[in-house]
């Protein structure tokens, strides 16, 4: 679908605060997870939270979600799992009360992005938004098999979509479920990417483009692929 709003702002956010993991929830996930051959969660060492994350950007001037009353819709995403059960959305919902709309999208792995992008479009459209913000996020820390061979990074990526700023393009953004091959995906990804944030760091650094900019990720564990066409600002 083409969303409603151009995309006005893209950043990327890489320092976060990290402390220890909680000695309870060790033990909890430890014990739950020592069946399947999960390492404990201590073993990682230092770790975030994506609610800690949310936070940060919060807090942080010059961030979107530091400018609440400007923003009417917030959609967060993340691929992994949370070092440590945090419920971002909530937290979201909480430190932002001006915001008329916040959720989470998660579980569809590198596609999960593609998702809250397609979603924040469906809402500004319902609810008539002039400007809502998507972020994007990932951490290091995630739990997941010692075999994983995803490399993970903590960092955030926020899309602004409307709003004040030049646009740097318009995005038509679907997510379908279909059977690919990482051939057929390209993006000019590197396979080290983080699965949430990766494609859309890359991105930032290619906007605003005097041609089209095509991305698409492709998820082989729910089958889902995602793609997103930036069209430049002023092209129909």
């Amino acid at each position: 679908m083409r969303l409603p709003l151009p995309l006005t702002g893209l950043r990327t956010d890489s320092l976060f605060p990290r402390r220890r993991f909680r000695a309870h929830t060790d033990r909890f996930y430890s014990a739950l997870g020592e069946r399947y051959g999960l390492p404990a969660p201590s073993a990682a060492g230092l770790r975030t939270t994506f609610a800690e994350m949310v936070r940060t950007l919060r807090a942080l001037p010059g961030h979107p979600l530091h400018e609440e009353r400007a923003t009417e819709l917030v959609v967060l995403a993340h691929a992994g799992t949370d070092a440590e059960a945090s419920w971002p959305g909530p937290v979201l919902s909480a430190t932002l009360p001006e915001v008329r709309r916040a959720f989470a999208v998660t579980d569809l792995g590198p596609v999960s992005g593609f998702a809250a992008l397609e979603l924040a479009g469906v809402y500004a459209t319902a609810m008539r938004c002039d400007r809502a913000v998507v972020v994007l996020m990932d951490q290091d820390r995630p739990i997941t098999l010692p075999d994983d061979p995803t490399t993970w990074a903590t960092q955030a990526v926020t899309l602004v979509l409307g709003g004040a700023g030049p646009s740097l393009g318009h995005l038509d953004v679907s997510v379908t479920r279909d059977d690919v091959t990482r051939d057929d995906t390209g993006g000019g990804v590197p396979s080290w990417s983080p699965p949430t944030t990766g494609a859309w760091s890359h991105l930032a650094r290619r906007l605003p483009a005097p041609d089209d900019v095509a991305l698409t990720i492709h998820d082989p564990i729910s089958r889902c692929t995602g793609r997103c066409l930036v069209t430049p600002a002023g092209r129909p």
